[in-house]
């Protein structure tokens, strides 16, 4: 199918352009100001590149009464997103061949967008035996929320996949310290039944897996980074050579604990932290200290989420909430310009994991997101595409909507 997005405000090589796009066969032909084929006008909206999730729960095998694949799919493209890195925490793990080729069997048969299984480090995320790396062709590994405690393993590990040449995603936690904590220790914790969990839980464990990464070489990467002295060593390890990155979720980054409830739809992991922690977060989004965003998309079921505080489950959904947040935030604040955010939600993800030919450009697929930056909007959990709606930003006003988003050329999502 040959057709041209007309009119819009175009984010390609690095700047926003008024022009037009053609695309031919999913492929981008040419970046003009002419017309062929079919015309979808999109006068005045803003056309970038399709964010990119390296952090998702998708649930599917093992969880489906939370999310599916199918359902997951849909979210992420109501939220611009067409790839997203599936964590391997399902039922079975990811850890073995056959769950890993039996997910990519459910990806092709029900996502409308391209999903990255990852792989776990170690075998049933049991922390005891690494999973035989080389047989997997997956674009990382991560035993995300069980963080391996052996300090030897985690070496082995770092010297195998820098061999390979394969990144290391890590939810940081030392689980001595969080001891069973569901709140960040302040003032609304203290006052409730919510068990206390220290900062220090997530930095000593940034602290003790980046000095195995610089010696190691491997490229390391630590998930949903929520504390100041995390982001502090992390500047300091990149400034010695060390082959790390991190992301920052937009419930840290919009939130602090002064802000919000001790209620299960407030309830995630890592907590959300002090004003400090996210002052640091957003100062790290400014000078660059933080490589990319990543939503942590956690869907629950009603009967998981609304349990007893210390039993409730961890995590909310984010990925059709995450650039109205962000954009309202950051952008419309006047922190950073939009330019930024897309790079943050897209080009970083790609170049940190050498994602190809997703920016766009003549000869790449069309995978974008068409915005309507002005459109100020009320956000809407009865709404959602997701399964679940297990959110805190229910009633929240926003702007930044989503009104397409294309997948290879394919319309995926029109609002």
């Amino acid at each position: 199918m040959l057709y041209t997005l007309k009119g819009g405000y175009v984010y390609t090589n690095k700047q926003i352009v008024k022009t037009n796009v053609i695309v031919n066969d999913g492929k981008i032909i040419e970046i003009s100001d002419n017309v062929l084929g079919n015309v979808i006008d999109v006068t005045g909206l803003y056309v970038a590149p399709s964010f990119i999730d390296p952090h998702v729960h998708m649930r599917e095998p093992g969880f489906c009464e939370s999310e599916t694949i199918k359902t997951g799919s849909l979210a992420a493209a109501r939220g611009g997103y067409t790839k997203v890195f599936l964590m391997p925490n399902t039922n079975p793990v990811i850890s073995s061949i056959e769950a890993y080729q039996n997910l990519l069997e459910i990806i092709k048969k029900d996502s409308i967008i391209e999903c990255f299984p990852l792989v776990s480090i170690t075998k049933d995320e049991q922390g005891v035996e690494l999973v035989d790396f080389e047989k997997f062709d997956a674009v990382g590994f991560s035993d995300d929320g069980k963080p391996v405690s052996n300090s030897y393993l985690v070496y082995q590990a770092m010297l195998k996949l820098k061999s390979l040449n394969k990144p290391m995603l890590c939810h940081c936690e030392d689980l001595d310290l969080v001891h069973k904590g569901t709140f960040n220790n302040s003032v609304k914790q203290e006052n409730s039944l919510a068990l206390p969990n220290l900062d220090i839980s997530e930095t000593t464990n940034v602290a003790r897996d980046l000095v195995i990464a610089a010696k190691t070489g491997c490229q390391y990467h630590v998930c949903h980074l929520a504390t100041k002295e995390s982001l502090d060593l992390i500047r300091f390890y990149k400034s010695i050579g060390c082959n790390c990155t991190c992301e920052a979720t937009p419930h840290h980054i919009v939130l602090n604990d002064e802000m919000i409830e001790i209620t299960p739809d407030f309830k995630m992991n890592p907590p959300i932290r002090g004003k400090k922690d996210q002052d640091a977060l957003i100062m790290g989004i400014i000078n660059g200290d933080v490589d990319m965003i990543s939503t942590d998309h956690a869907p629950h079921s009603i009967e998981k989420k609304n349990k007893e505080i210390n039993s409730s489950a961890y995590g909310i959904v984010g990925l059709e909430t995450s650039f109205p947040l962000l954009y309202t935030k950051l952008v419309r604040s006047g922190l950073i310009k939009v330019e930024k955010l897309f790079d943050l939600m897209s080009y970083n993800v790609a170049e940190t994991f050498n994602l190809d030919n997703h920016e766009i450009c003549v000869g790449n697929h069309l995978s974008a997101v068409v915005l309507d930056l002005d459109c100020e909007f009320t956000i809407d959990k009865n709404s959602f595409k997701s399964k679940s709606n297990n959110t805190p930003f229910d009633g929240w006003k926003c702007y930044g909507k989503v009104l397409k988003t294309i997948c290879k050329g394919e319309i995926v999502y029109e609002a």
